[in-house]
């Protein structure tokens, strides 16, 4: 359905045969670079090939997930001058009514992060030189017309002397080749077909409004937010705000009297394995690194096992007793979203660690 899809696009693409011509026909792109540890490395073609299938898979996906947008392959891979440094560069143009729009950056950037996952996962090629691979590296970045300047060159006339120097891929004959149909397993373009409807959690201090639109399904509807652990059907529970992940990652951070974010672990969802745990020390705030999680897949922070979650709790009443050395419980917890507990701000539902205990050996 989606390579049907891709075959039928709505809108017909720019000459393709022009560099130039594709370079100014978008105002963004997907750049998926491939880097090589040195200038001798040799980068066997049946790689580019499948690489390039790979490319042309994501863009189905893309049509699957996201009606709107459509986008456009070059057919050559871009490379650099001889006197510049070695990556080799495929470019997706991007076609939006609103490229620029924050949901749509958001499901891109992580789309391509699950791409350069299973990208990982099924070659070989990439994997560390200590494991016995080829030292060969990939990124990929959501892009405007004018950052992908800067990121293949470092003066104007390195930027011509990339853009203008595509390299066309040949297939080699040999019957090692991937089928350009079905370059990755079923399981792996579902995973990143699922990135691809996940969008950022929502401000919990935006008014929402009703519009014309209200009745359809927005693209927030479809998002793969798993299930909470906790029966979240209480009305009076679903009023209360409570305050974002994001903001309880940043003030411990920040501050020093809560112990520092060492202090403190990390519980989140990961679609293959369920929860996983992660210091929030190590917690990856740049979209573009390959270990970044979706805040909204956060499901709660914990004090580190042996922390006695000393420090004020900054946050009212409901919140830690200040200078007590103890938090308003025993389990450890500071932010539960599916409980809505929060003892760093306040927010969310008071809980009594007395009532819950003996609600849950009910």
């Amino acid at each position: 359905m989606a390579a049907s899809r891709a075959a039928q696009s709505p809108s017909p693409a720019p000459d393709l045969a022009d560099s130039q011509s594709f370079l100014d026909a978008y105002g963004h792109y997907l750049a998926v670079t491939l880097h090589s540890p040195a200038s001798s490395t040799i980068v066997p073609e049946a790689f580019l090939a499948w690489l390039d299938c790979c490319c042309h898979a994501l863009c189905n996906e893309i049509y699957a997930a996201m009606l709107p947008v459509l986008v456009h392959p070059h057919p050559a891979i871009f490379a650099p001058s001889p006197s510049l440094a070695n990556p080799l560069r495929y470019l997706i143009g991007v076609s939006a009514a609103h490229p620029s729009d924050p949901d749509l950056t958001a499901r891109l950037t992580c789309g391509l992060q699950a791409f350069l996952s299973q990208l990982r996962q099924h070659s070989t090629l990439l994997a560390p030189k200590a494991l016995g691979g080829s030292g060969l590296w990939l990124n990929a970045r959501y892009l405007a017309r004018s950052d992908l300047t800067l990121a293949v060159g470092t003066s104007a006339s390195e930027h011509t002397s990339i853009a203008l120097s595509p390299r066309p891929i040949t297939l080699p004959t040999s019957q090692q080749t991937p089928s350009p149909s079905q370059p990755l397993p079923p399981s792996a373009l579902a995973a990143i077909r699922s990135s691809l409807l996940i969008v950022d959690e929502p401000d919990p201090s935006a008014t929402p409004t009703l519009s014309a639109d209200a009745t359809r399904p927005s693209a927030r509807a479809r998002t793969c937010i798993p299930p909470s652990s906790s029966n979240s059907s209480s009305s009076s529970s679903a009023a209360v705000k409570l305050r974002p992940a994001s903001d309880v990652l940043a003030r411990l951070r920040w501050d020093q009297a809560l112990g520092g974010p060492d202090a403190y672990v990390v519980g989140y969802w990961d679609r293959f394995v369920g929860v996983v745990e992660i210091g929030a020390g190590k917690w990856e705030r740049e979209s573009t690194n390959e270990e970044w999680v979706p805040m909204h897949r956060v499901e709660y922070v914990r004090r580190a096992e042996g922390e006695g979650g000393d420090g004020g709790g900054g946050g009212g009443e409901k919140g830690a007793e200040a200078g007590s050395g103890k938090w308003n419980g025993d389990d450890g917890l500071v932010w539960h979203r599916g409980r809505r507990i929060d003892r760093i701000f306040g927010s969310g539902v008071k809980h009594d660690p007395a009532t819950e205990a003996k609600n849950e050996t009910a």
